[in-house]
């Protein structure tokens, strides 16, 4: 709209009480006379006011005119609100015009005439069209000077929308370059005082005006709410206790944004330059003192080797600490600390093990079934202790393996002693009664009238399984069973996958399995089927696949199929057959065996991944899940004691853990057992007594299998089943204890009830909790809690936690509790509460 239609608008605009419209053109400036001059405006009059020509116009205007609209430019600076100016009156009832820059810029954007002055002073700001144009955008208009403010500081920071938690943010970010030129650019291009102006009525700084100090005041102030304020005696100068709780929700909010990974860089710096580590780290602290704080990533550090300086000492209090790791889950710096956390949650776990646990049984079954229910989990805690120590060897873990070994060989001597002396009890007959053995997998444990995948997972050891059977149970409808199962003896891939195939014998009721000699290669031997050779997945693919009902997949080969290309390959088939070899391929190599247990882990998703896809793919409800053998992996070197000298036997076959010999006779410091339980009566296996290694040349000595060790020959069975009726897993859920809806203080706390504990079907939840405004804008922190609680008692399903508020939170207004899933990504709480805070601005 040029100046001529805004006048024209103008005059156009009468109220009810107007006979006439009189307009004061002020032009400050003299920028806009030649255009006063020009213009021409149908019904209205125009006339100069100058210092001398006051008393005429006002005559013209009440005696002469009296009717008529009148434009008066103002050609001097004049006093016209003076008791001695003839027009005050018709001046003060009268509409003013403005026509320069600040007023069409402040007409253009909607800027309250009560603005003049503050457009005025940032004038630089508004002589930029980009920048105005940006603000534009930014909002239709706008009514007070905080306001506009904002609206400049988020186009100055690069903003398209008015957040001033965003900017500032920004304006803070910026602090990591050489140079912060958003703020340059805020105090080129607006008037300084008023940041400062406004950092003040939000935060209550009134520091140094210097953007490093209020930053220092921001992330100390954080801290001084987690840690007394006796620990910062050195740095009160940085503690603002005036709307202290609105410097915590900015703070909260930032890690809780994208931007948290230039919060973790500028919380280093800040640490850095102020010492706070050094100063900090000489302090003696209890555990509740530094367990909320998060301000800073090096408490994390001190709560850890704190732990671990504990535990050194003596001081056994393993639920306490355990307790300390799970609340610091939903703490800030815990995804940098995961391995370090997790690593030492494992530690505890085995230290408190072998504390808690003795090894006893009668018999082989018992030592089965005990190994089921609790031995497994030693060797499942020391697998992820190293699985988290391997991807971050450079940490503080480093100071616990050497107790970590200490527990392992420990555990192992233990076991072993006792199952060494079950083994001889059996005579050197490799049977055990009431346990499930791998050569009766098809005859025994299948169903014979149900189509059925059998995947079989080259080394996969039952504590794996468990974590497997555990993982399908908690993400898929359906049910999965686990059982433990004992391999061959040998326990290696040929005679493993041997004994594992169904019954293809066209002459009789069992397949005839013979071990047949590798004359060139005393490192192995072939096992035959039915007189034809099954000792590579190619030769058993061949054998099996002449059954019409039977149908053989490589893992990988199965996965690169369609939908359409798997169910007309399964069609008619009865067993589906998948062979998946991940961990095995891994540990089996000298230049990769240190690796082994990432493969598990990595084998662990891959077997779920492929139940999902049969499951998803194919109209098939049973799958069995099982292994050819197990295996030993130890993390440090092998001493000489763990060495055994080869027998001084005619072998056909020497490995680390057998040897295989026609020769029968009596050996110390071995087990011998007739391969007559598989009709090869004329076979002997020799197997070193617990974790020890015959001496033969050559890598690849951590990773072993091939004996009769506990982790060598009890497999999984796994039997994964479902139906249309399987329980679903769901997430678990809480319920808001808070019977009082009013809010008194700036500090809030909220009580939850964990509606039932956490089972294979019932998932934990996480849940961002926060309050918010009628229009929808954060008040408050946003705090995190873990609902993972498996106690059946409801008392102890109580989580409690506190939540602060914004210091400047109107009372007497609305707020509404958030509850927000983080698994379903879903909002599953919007409760209405009060805000009724008497003092909301702390002093």
């Amino acid at each position: 709209m040029n100046i001529k239609e805004k006048l024209q608008n103008l005059f156009s605009k009468k109220e009810y009480y107007e006979d006439r419209k009189i307009v004061f053109w002020i032009d400050d400036n003299k920028d806009f006379k030649e255009e006063f001059e020009n213009i021409e405006l149908e019904g209205v009059n125009k006339i100069i006011l100058h210092k001398n020509n006051f008393f005429t116009i006002k005559y013209l205007l009440e005696i002469e005119k009296p009717n008529e609209n009148f434009l008066i430019y103002v050609d001097a600076d004049l006093d016209l609100e003076s008791k001695e100016n003839w027009l005050i009156d018709i001046y003060l009832y009268s509409e003013k015009f403005f026509a320069d820059k600040i007023s069409i810029i402040m007409d253009e954007l909607n800027i309250s005439f009560n603005l003049r002055n503050f457009v005025f002073e940032n004038k630089t700001f508004f002589n930029n069209k980009n920048r105005v144009e940006k603000l534009k955008k930014i909002k239709s208009e706008f009514s007070s000077q905080e306001e506009l403010y904002i609206a400049m500081l988020c186009v100055l920071s690069g903003l398209d929308y008015m957040d001033f938690e965003e900017s500032l943010k920004r304006i803070f970010i910026e602090e990591l370059n050489e140079e912060n030129k958003i703020f340059e650019n805020i105090k080129k291009f607006s008037n300084e005082k008023d940041f400062w102006e406004i950092i003040k009525n939000h935060f209550g700084y009134d520091g140094r005006k210097d953007l490093k100090q209020l930053l220092y005041a921001f992330f100390i102030t954080d801290l001084s709410k987690q840690l007394s304020e006796d620990y910062l005696i050195n740095f009160n100068n940085h503690i603002f206790s005036k709307k202290a709780n609105n410097i915590i929700v900015f703070i909260n909010h930032w890690r809780n944004s994208i931007n948290k990974n230039e919060y973790k860089e500028l919380s280093e710096k800040i640490s850095k330059e102020l010492g706070l580590k050094e100063l900090l780290e000489k302090k003696e602290y209890s555990f509740e003192e530094i367990i909320e704080s998060e301000t800073f990533a090096f408490f994390d550090e001190f709560i850890i080797k704190k732990i671990i300086d504990f535990i050194k000492s003596g001081i056994l209090d393993f639920d306490k600490y355990i307790n300390i790791i799970e609340k610091r889950r939903t703490k800030f710096w815990y995804d940098n600390f995961k391995e370090e956390y997790e690593g030492l949650y494992y530690y505890l776990k085995m230290y408190e093990f072998m504390n808690k646990t003795t090894f006893a049984f009668d018999n082989l079954k018992e030592g089965v079934e005990n190994y089921k229910k609790s031995y497994y989990l030693m060797d499942l805690y020391y697998r992820k202790f190293y699985l988290n120590y391997n991807r971050k060897l450079d940490s503080i873990l480093r100071d616990i393996t050497k107790d970590v070994e200490r527990f392992n060989n420990e555990y192992n001597s233990k076991l072993n002693e006792i199952w060494d002396e079950k083994l001889s009890d059996l005579n050197g007959k490799w049977e055990i009664e009431d346990v499930k053995h791998q050569q009766y997998l098809f005859s025994k444990y299948i169903p014979i009238d149900k189509k059925t995948v059998i995947i079989f997972s080259d080394a996969l050891r039952y504590e794996i399984g468990i974590e497997l059977s555990r993982k399908l149970n908690s993400s898929l409808s359906g049910k999965a069973n686990i059982e433990p199962m004992l391999s061959v003896l040998p326990s290696i891939t040929s005679l493993g996958m041997a004994v594992l195939m169904p019954n293809v014998n066209k002459n009789g009721i069992r397949n005839n399995i013979k071990i047949k000699e590798n004359s060139s290669d005393r490192n192995s031997f072939y096992v035959m089927v039915n007189n034809k050779y099954v000792s590579s997945f190619e030769d058993r693919r061949k054998l099996l696949e002449e059954k019409e009902d039977i149908v053989v997949f490589k893992y990988k080969d199965f996965l690169k199929l369609s939908k359409d290309e798997k169910r007309e390959r399964v069609k008619g088939k009865k067993y589906i057959l998948i062979y998946h070899n991940t961990v095995d391929e891994v540990g089996d190599n000298a230049k990769s065996e240190d690796e082994v247990f990432e493969a598990c882990e990595r084998a662990i998703n891959e077997l779920y991944d492929l139940v999902k896809n049969i499951k998803n793919n194919l109209n098939i409800s049973n799958i069995i899940i099982t292994a050819d053998h197990g295996f030993i992996y130890q993390v440090s070197d092998l001493e000489k004691l763990d060495t055994l000298e080869k027998l001084n036997i005619n072998s056909v076959v020497t490995n680390r853990r057998f040897i295989l010999s026609k020769d029968d006779v009596k050996e110390k410091y071995v087990h011998k057992f007739s391969l007559s339980y598989i009709d090869n009566p004329g076979y002997f296996v020799y197997i070193p007594k617990g974790n020890l290694r015959f001496k033969i040349q050559g890598g690849g000595s951590k990773y072993v299998h091939g004996g009769a060790t506990p982790q060598e020959i009890i497999i999984p069975l796994i039997s994964y089943t479902r139906s249309r009726y399987s329980e679903k897993p769901h997430n678990v859920k809480i319920e808001l204890l808070n019977s009082e809806r009013k809010i008194t203080n700036n500090e809030w706390k909220l009580r939850f009830f964990q509606n039932e504990p956490v089972s294979d079907k019932v998932l934990p939840s996480t849940y961002k909790i926060y309050f918010e405004d009628k229009n929808h804008n954060v008040i408050s922190e946003k705090i995190e809690i873990i609902a993972d609680i498996k106690n059946s008692d409801n008392s102890k399903r109580i989580i409690e936690r506190n939540i602060r508020i914004r210091s400047n939170t109107a009372s007497k207004t609305i707020a509404y509790l958030i509850v927000e899933n983080i698994e379903t990504q879903s909002q599953e709480m919007r409760r209405e509460f009060e805000i009724d805070i008497a003092f909301p601005d702390e002093f």
